[in-house]
């Protein structure tokens, strides 16, 4: 999805882009939540609309920040929400991590820091200033998707967190939308089949993983989306990005060897 988002730059704005993945998701998952409705505006349902409202404005950095550098410095920058997860983790939730988890964290996040380095290509500061907004709301969303998966069903989820994004962008600053044509199509449904299953993904995987561990696995699409533009557009990463690339692999790989299961699909009753 990133990679289409970034291929996407000077053709459909950001904003544009992330409404129709948004409207890619509500439409072709209405259906399924439609009984389920109800429960979005229960009591109950704080931490799914600070999910929602959250998540929305993350995906608006993001998708700004692919198209204003490249993917692998937007990913980058995103992959800074485990920083703040761990911090409010820890401040509000009273929650410890042990010595391999952290430091899975710290290789994984010193490569994320490491693209700012004066031998990686920094970017400008307006990327920088979006990026750590978006890695900071992001951060926020996981923690509320932690709870939210517990109480609710993925699909809800992705559905509420797609009609805020919808809203929001709206709402959103930046180039003149425009009506698509020809192959902008097919563009618009990469990017929201591909944004859809992702999310569907990402949001079962809180069942079974602390919010720390889930958001750093989320930073192996790093690698994914700069693949796809070394093939398609061939750029290649010059010695300091991929130094940041490998710490965040070797940081990603401590991690799924060392966290804990925490299966908990019985107590989400799913």
């Amino acid at each position: 999805m990133s990679y289409l988002v970034y291929a996407g730059a000077g053709r459909i704005p950001s904003a544009e882009l992330a409404f129709m993945r948004a409207a890619f998701s509500f439409i072709a998952l209405t259906p399924f939540v439609t009984a389920h409705v109800r429960k979005a505006f229960s009591n109950r349902s704080g931490t799914l609309w600070l999910r929602s409202v959250s998540g929305a404005v993350s995906m608006q950095c993001y998708f700004w920040n692919l198209q204003n550098s490249n993917v692998g410095t937007a990913n980058t920058f995103t992959n800074l929400a485990p920083v703040f997860v761990a911090l409010l983790a820890w401040t509000f939730l009273r929650e410890t991590i042990n010595r391999p988890e952290a430091a899975g964290i710290a290789l994984a996040v010193a490569g994320a820091l490491t693209i700012n380095a004066p031998w990686a290509n920094p970017p400008r500061g307006m990327v920088t200033a979006i990026g750590v907004i978006g890695a900071l709301t992001a951060s926020v969303s996981y923690l509320a998707l932690r709870e939210a998966a517990l109480e609710f069903s993925s699909l809800l989820v992705v559905w509420c967190l797609s009609a805020v994004t919808m809203l929001a962008c709206l709402f959103a600053p930046g180039a003149v939308w425009l009506m698509p044509h020809g192959r902008l199509w097919l563009l618009i449904a990469g990017v929201g089949a591909a944004g859809m299953m992702g999310q569907v993904l990402m949001t079962r995987s809180f069942l079974y993983v602390r919010p720390q561990v889930a958001s750093v696995l989320a930073l192996t699409s790093l690698i994914w989306g700069v693949v796809l533009q070394i093939v398609f557009e061939h750029k290649v990463p010059n010695a300091g990005e991929w130094v940041a690339y490998a710490l965040v692999l070797l940081g990603v790989a401590l991690l799924q060897l060392t966290a804990p299961s925490r299966a908990v699909a019985e107590a989400a009753g799913e």
